[in-house]
């Protein structure tokens, strides 16, 4: 699953938990962090391998902040 499209070749430095971030550089030592969302990535592969049930116990949990229910809404109906 694609999380992010770049528009240079990038290397993993590492995830912060805390933070909710991944960090990212490229070749001239650039660092570039995004937001990763642990529990959005969880509960979408709870509803990929079919696991409605984990993935509703997820979601109405709280773990996923209110500004991402689009996210969750557009990965829904390309879900079917």
């Amino acid at each position: 699953m694609t999380l992010s499209h770049l528009d240079r070749k990038m290397y993993m430095l590492g995830y912060v938990g805390r933070e909710n971030r991944v960090y990212l550089c490229d070749k001239q030592m650039n660092v570039t962090s995004y937001v990763l969302l642990t529990s959005i990535l969880e509960y979408q592969t709870w509803v990929l391998r079919g696991n409605f049930e984990e993935a509703n116990t997820i979601l109405n949990s709280g773990s996923i902040p209110k500004e991402e229910n689009n996210k969750i809404s557009r990965f829904l109906e390309s879900q079917g």
